[in-house]
């Protein structure tokens, strides 16, 4: 079964087989991808059949905001509203910000809003400061929570990794323990 759009009686339907399975147990959770559920409304406006009925949605791309990357919107029209497939299960929007959950007719399925703020995650190969990327940070930051510390008050801070293997961080001090150099290895 596929999503459907009926322009008669202004209802799209998710077939529970057009989610994808996230977790069974204790409570059935799927998901469903916003920009593919865009795109498949996209064809359903394009289907010759469909050419007099109002287009289900409008969609809004990726804008970069001084230098912040607000990812793209998915506006269901007024006229539509969305029913999923009757269950006792959870949906997860994901991809995309939408107004889906202000358009779906209620009927067990629990909806959930899961991208939030309308930012773009770059994952975890994006840079975050210089060239630090943020697989990179989430090391340096682990390590400086987590890692053995040792020489305080000696010149020289030196902090481990948390598998003990490098030395993430090392700083030298000055005789007030302020940092005067700081060495990141991030390998």
């Amino acid at each position: 079964m596929a999503i459907t759009a009926n322009p008669v009686t202004g209802v799209i339907f998710v077939p529970k087989a057009d989610t994808t399975l996230v977790q069974s147990v204790p409570t059935e959770i799927r998901e469903l991808d916003t920009n593919a559920f865009r795109l498949a409304l996209r064809d359903i406006d394009d289907d010759e059949a469909n050419r007099w009925a109002p287009d289900t949605h409008t969609h809004n791309v990726d804008v970069n905001v001084s230098g912040t990357i607000l990812a793209d919107v998915v506006i269901i029209s007024d006229y539509y509203t969305i029913e999923f497939e009757a269950g006792a299960y959870g949906v997860n929007l994901v991809g995309t910000n939408s107004n889906i959950m202000d358009k779906t007719i209620f009927n067990g399925v629990s909806v959930r809003n899961i991208l939030s703020g309308g930012l773009v995650y770059g994952g975890m190969n994006s840079t975050v400061e210089g060239s630090l990327t943020m697989q990179d940070t989430m090391k340096i930051v682990l390590a400086a929570l987590a890692g053995k510390l040792s020489g305080a008050g000696t010149g020289t801070v030196v902090i481990r990794d948390t598998d003990d293997t490098i030395d993430r961080i090392v700083a030298t001090t000055d005789p007030d323990g302020n940092r005067i150099t700081v060495t990141l290895d991030v390998g």
